[in-house]
C-alpha cells in the first residue's frame, strides 16, 4: 500500500481514537461484514491510519480473515478518503470517499451532472462544448431510466 504521509504517534492514535471508530463503524454499516475486496465475511476489521501531507487523518480500512489452516489474509479495502484525487476534482465539488459508500454514489452523479451544465452556461467555451455534454446527458438519461426499470421504480 503506498501511503504519502506518516503513521500517527501515541498521541495522535488517542486522540483520533473516536473518528477511528467512527470510520470502522460506517464500513460496518454500509458493508455487514462483508470484505469490500472479495466480498467473504471477515473475522475482524483494522485500521492503518496516517497523517497526509496537508495534516490531515486518513483511515485505510483492512478486513482481516482466518483460513481454515488458521492462515490470517488481509484485503485493503481503500480509505475513507481520497485527498489527492479529490483535489482534481474540487472543480466539480467532488470529494471522493471509499467507493462502497453507497451513500456518495447519487452525489457523485449530482454533481457531475450540474458541474457540466454550468460548464456550457457560464464557460465562453460553452457553445463548442454543448453538443458533448448534450449527448452525455442523454446517455445519462437513458442509464438512469434503465436502472429504474430494472430496480422497479420507473415507468
Amino acid at each position: 500500500m503506498f501511503v504519502l504521509g506518516r503513521r500517527l504517534t501515541r498521541e495522535e492514535r488517542e486522540r483520533y481514537k473516536h473518528l477511528i471508530e467512527r470510520v470502522k463503524a460506517e464500513y460496518r454499516r454500509l458493508r455487514g461484514s462483508l470484505c469490500g475486496f472479495c466480498g467473504q465475511p471477515f473475522n475482524h476489521l483494522e485500521t492503518r491510519e496516517y497523517i497526509d501531507s496537508e495534516g490531515e487523518l486518513k483511515v485505510y480500512l483492512i478486513c482481516v480473515h482466518r483460513t481454515p489452516d488458521g492462515r490470517r489474509v488481509a484485503h485493503s479495502c481503500g480509505a475513507n478518503r481520497y485527498t489527492y484525487v479529490s483535489k482534481s476534482h474540487q472543480a466539480i465539488g467532488l470529494t471522493l470517499s471509499n467507493v462502497l459508500d453507497e451513500d456518495q454514489w447519487v452525489n457523485y452523479i449530482i454533481n457531475i451532472v450540474e458541474t457540466m451544465v454550468a460548464r456550457v452556461t457560464s464557460d465562453p467555451e460553452g457553445a463548442r462544448l454543448k453538443p458533448k455534454v448534450v449527448e452525455g446527458l442523454r446517455r445519462v438519461k437513458a442509464a438512469v431510466e434503465e436502472g429504474l426499470r430494472e430496480l422497479g421504480g420507473g415507468s
